[in-house]
């Protein structure tokens, strides 16, 4: 009982003195208390006085070092900031120069078309299909032949496949579902080619006495009708030996158009045989 008493009579007398804080000016003695308290229980602040203590009795000299150490990390993360901008800038010129590039070998083309920019591209089927931001508003058609310049050349990469109003879809060279008749040089031996999923594209059937060679450039036929002809599709990268059960013989050929790079495109609109054009444009 005396107990509770005495808790009653300490309480009543805190909340006495704190009445008396809260109504008497004593603002100044409060804080004074509480530095007190801080700097006697909160060591930071204490340490932290020892620190500036400290450093105030150091030489100048030494005090020089301290502060270049940090004027030289403030100035490693400038030169890193500069460093991306720098890259950023390179790219940026890189860019418009090859732009540039493409934009003058696109003044020499003897073929009538227009450039689109490649805007998606089939992930599930990487060398399958690539989307352009052109289509049938900008003169775009079904089976138009589709051709990248890279390195001042002309490349096959595929041809128009779905044409829409103002997007179309690509089917690229390397699609499996693409077949081009080629020639083995320029008017040379006309064969089948056909599409890999990969870069590349493979000749099954090679009459086994036609001369071949690595490196031999591999062209749109000139009986090619789906496809201009006599452009440029790559050249011949592997040679496989003829099966003792056949008579043909087989290549490889590494397309010239980079299908992984594509950014830009042009689109080659051409007289289309009549069993070639869609039945929408006879109408």
């Amino acid at each position: 009982m005396r107990e509770k008493e005495s808790f009653n009579i300490a309480a009543a007398i805190y909340a006495a003195i704190s009445l008396a804080l809260l109504l008497f000016p004593v603002s100044g003695f409060v804080h004074t208390v509480r530095a007190v308290c801080a700097y006697s229980l909160y060591p930071a602040i204490y340490y932290g006085e020892q620190a500036d203590f400290f450093l105030r009795g150091v030489p100048e000299n030494f005090r020089k070092i301290f502060s270049t150490e940090q004027e030289n990390r403030n100035l490693r993360e400038k030169v890193k900031s500069l460093e991306l901008e720098l890259e950023n800038a390179r790219a940026s010129v890189s860019e418009a120069m090859r732009l540039r590039d493409e934009m003058n070998l696109g003044k020499t083309l003897k073929w009538q078309g227009s450039w689109a920019r490649v805007s998606d591209r089939d992930r599930r089927n990487w060398y399958g299909f690539i989307t352009i931001n052109k289509g049938t508003a900008d003169g775009v058609r079904i089976n138009d032949t589709v051709i990248s310049l890279q390195s001042g050349k002309a490349s096959l990469i595929g041809r128009v496949y779905e044409a829409n109003k103002n997007f179309s879809r690509i089917m690229l060279a390397g699609n499996k579902a693409c077949s081009i008749i080629v020639s083995l040089g320029h008017n040379g031996k006309e064969v089948l080619a056909e599409g890999t999923g990969t870069s590349k594209m493979k000749i099954v059937y090679i009459p086994e006495d036609f001369p071949l060679s690595d490196g031999m450039e591999v062209f749109t036929a000139p009986s090619a009708s789906l496809y201009v002809p006599n452009l440029r599709l790559g050249t011949l990268s592997k040679i496989y030996k003829r099966d003792s059960e056949v008579s043909f013989i087989s290549a490889d050929i590494e397309l010239s158009a980079d299908l992984d790079s594509l950014k830009e495109v042009y689109v080659i609109r051409h007289k289309l045989p009549d069993d070639l054009i869609p039945p929408a444009e006879e109408n």
